[in-house]
């Protein structure tokens, strides 16, 4: 894509800093990328803090809510289909210590299936559902600073 593109925006955060320097892993393309970043210029940690509005609100929600599995989209529509062993009695046991599975309201469409999908997981794990507000905030200024040319 390098190739054809003025500037690439990577829908992709450090998720917990185990790729280290992402910006590092993409030097020497042959155009600009540009990242996930929130109102303090760092890159998000993961889809979680892009949703909730960048990295200090994901701490800060982190914080308070202690024991909260957020269940995206992606995990919300196929965690049944998931090999046993991950839905195994001890992961059955390791989620049910988490006491609530919470769901991001961004303002975005999942799918008419999402609703469903939350309550039949925090059904299955016997998980309390919390709905937080998120914002597509991170997304849209990331993409607005992307399309600005040097």
């Amino acid at each position: 894509m390098s190739c054809f593109s003025d500037r690439i925006l990577i829908f992709y955060g450090t998720c917990g800093h185990s790729l280290g320097n992402i910006e590092k892993h993409f030097e020497g393309l042959g155009c600009q990328l540009n990242f996930l970043k929130d109102d303090k210029g760092e890159i998000v940690e993961d889809c979680i803090s892009a949703a909730l509005g960048g990295n200090d609100a994901y701490a800060k929600t982190m914080s308070k809510g202690a024991g909260t599995f957020y269940l995206t989209p992606m995990w919300a529509s196929g965690w049944k289909e998931f090999p046993k062993e991950i839905i195994s009695e001890h992961d059955k046991n390791y989620l049910k210590r988490y006491g609530r599975v919470a769901k991001i309201n961004t303002g975005l469409s999942h799918g008419p299936d999402f609703d469903e999908n939350v309550r039949n997981f925090a059904r299955f794990f016997n998980l309390k559902i919390v709905e937080l507000q998120g914002s597509k905030k991170i997304a849209e200024q990331s993409y607005m600073e992307a399309k600005k040319f040097p």
